[in-house]
């Protein structure tokens, strides 16, 4: 191992091998933050008008991104460092050698692939991403079939390009969950399954009934705003380094550990969606600003596992913003922006009972974090089938509408409340929503890992919601800073003492729900 005045090196800076790997992935992470920033603004500023020479711009920078990544320059240096780690691997850092091994793996993925299919599947996702709100402004998803299907198409392309092992659907399940596979996710979906049903029978039995009508009121947006952003500071989110805007679909994206975006949104029905939007995505932030600041610029200063970085945003959302003792403290801050919104009759019990009812939604961003999970699966399996050739884009709205009344038991009335409300499909985003569901499991186990370190009562006092520092520095150091060095399965069993583990999840729900519901 390479050491500097007594110290174990980061990367071996003085090395001319890494040096230039190092300026080569350096130029790769320029150029796709170009792109996320056009992205961005897509999402964010742009008028609808730019959507068309926009989709050019961000094809040309795809193209670009492809052309440095499969260079024959990258890939002599790549076999070179190769060669020097196998001949002399103690002459190089650990980190050298995970970002050789990332790099080289990226490059060898990316020439399967030709230029002129990245600029096509570039194209298709800004086309579809165009097409998509248009029709989900207008209800009406044949507005978006073509576009959904030729971004399918192009995508199947790719995968076939790069290769995969048994079912298609797991090439996409590896884009954001590094040996997920199919055979996995039905597993754990089985699982969750049976969860769900017996709390939610117990929920039924309880007789409470929850009443939800004062959270329908008229949204003081700007109030609002100023409220969310005042949770963030206090979860450690820092304004210097990061912003929040408003956009359609709530997002997170991340140029840089030092420009960190999030997006929430209003909506009619109830004015707390917005500030759990804001704490779902400052728990997605934090975790991008958390990233050790040395892996700036490298293939490793971004997230290996997306159900980790789930885990984060659920585990702020639910876990601690769902939480009695948090409305303990946050409850009157709340009503200090906001007088108009609540009677004083509305207790802060009252307050928690209504933003944690389980009843089945039509809307998914909106579902309790019981139901959530029936969401997740229906959207799995459908997209599953449809990636391998079992339904076809024109027979999704059927195939939607019919899996929304298996599981959540309530009719769908249109396209937007239906197949239509969320932008994956879109970009390609396949395999994105079983992460979502690993996220919840994973924050369960977090929660439980968190609280034997910080004590078994810190979660109890409404005092310690005030500062949630200490909570966001535990989570730096335990899974924020590793940025791409390791996968899901090591990260947890490294931050918690075990491998991922369901019955957390199970008993936080349990535990949880009990109060709540009184059973």
């Amino acid at each position: 191992m390479v050491e500097s005045s007594g110290e174990v090196q980061f990367f071996s800076y003085n090395n001319p091998l890494i040096a230039k790997l190092l300026k080569n992935d350096g130029r790769l992470f320029d150029v796709a933050s170009a792109g996320a920033v056009l992205s961005w603004d897509e999402e964010a500023y742009m008028p609808k008008g730019g959507a068309d020479s926009r989709a050019c711009v961000t094809a040309t920078i795809a193209t670009l991104h492809h052309k440095l990544l499969t260079s024959k320059k990258l890939a002599r240096l790549i076999e070179r460092l190769e060669n020097a780690l196998q001949a002399n691997p103690h002459d190089f850092t650990t980190h050298d050698h995970l970002l050789l091994q990332r790099m080289s793996r990226d490059h060898r993925r990316a020439t399967k692939v030709s230029a002129a299919l990245v600029e096509k599947i570039s194209k298709a996702h800004s086309e579809g991403l165009l097409a998509w709100r248009k029709a989900r402004g207008e209800s009406n998803f044949k507005l978006f079939q073509e576009a959904l299907a030729k971004v399918v198409e192009l995508e199947k392309e790719r995968a076939v390009a790069i290769g995969f092992q048994g079912s298609i659907y797991n090439y996409f399940l590896d884009e954001h969950e590094p040996g997920l596979k199919v055979e996995d996710v039905g597993q754990i979906f089985e699982a969750i399954k049976v969860v769900i049903k017996e709390v939610l029978l117990k929920v039924v039995n309880s007789g409470i009934t929850v009443n939800q009508e004062f959270l329908k009121s008229k949204l003081p947006e700007e109030k609002l705003g100023k409220f969310c952003e005042v949770l963030a500071r206090a979860m450690g989110f820092d304004f210097d380094r990061g912003k929040m805007d408003v956009t359609t679909h709530p997002m997170t994206t991340s140029f840089t550990q030092n420009d960190v975006r999030f997006s929430v949104r209003y909506t009619e029905e109830f004015f707390t969606n917005v500030i759990f939007s804001a704490i779902h995505e400052a728990g997605h932030g934090l975790y991008e600003q958390g990233i050790d600041s040395r892996f700036t610029r490298t293939s490793l200063g971004c997230v290996e596992s997306l159900g980790v970085h789930e885990s984060q945003s659920r585990f702020w959302e639910n876990c601690v913003g769902r939480s009695p003792m948090f409305w303990d403290y946050w409850y009157p801050v709340m009503l200090s922006y906001v007088p108009e919104i609540l009677s004083s009759e509305v207790k802060p019990m009252d307050f928690v009972r209504a933003v944690n009812k389980v009843e089945p939604t039509l809307i998914r961003v909106d579902a309790d974090e019981v139901t959530y999970n029936l969401h997740i699966i229906l959207r799995y399996e459908i997209e599953r089938d449809l990636l391998e050739g079992k339904i076809s884009v024109k027979d999704l709205p059927e195939v939607w509408n019919a899996k929304v009344k298996e599981y959540l038991g309530i009719p769908v009335p249109d396209d937007k409340r239906g197949v239509l409300q969320d932008i994956h499909w879109a970009d390609g985003s396949f395999g994105y929503f079983p992460t979502y569901t690993l996220g919840n499991l994973y924050a369960a186990q977090i929660f439980a890992a968190i609280k034997r370190s910080l004590g078994e009562n810190y979660f109890d006092r409404a005092e310690n919601y005030a500062d949630m520092r200490p909570i966001q520095e535990w989570l730096r150091e335990k899974i924020h800073g590793f940025g791409a060095t390791i996968n899901s399965r090591e990260l947890i069993k490294l931050a918690t003492g075990e491998e991922p583990n369901p019955k957390y999840f199970r008993d936080y729900l349990e535990e949880k729900f009990n109060v709540i519901y009184g059973w």
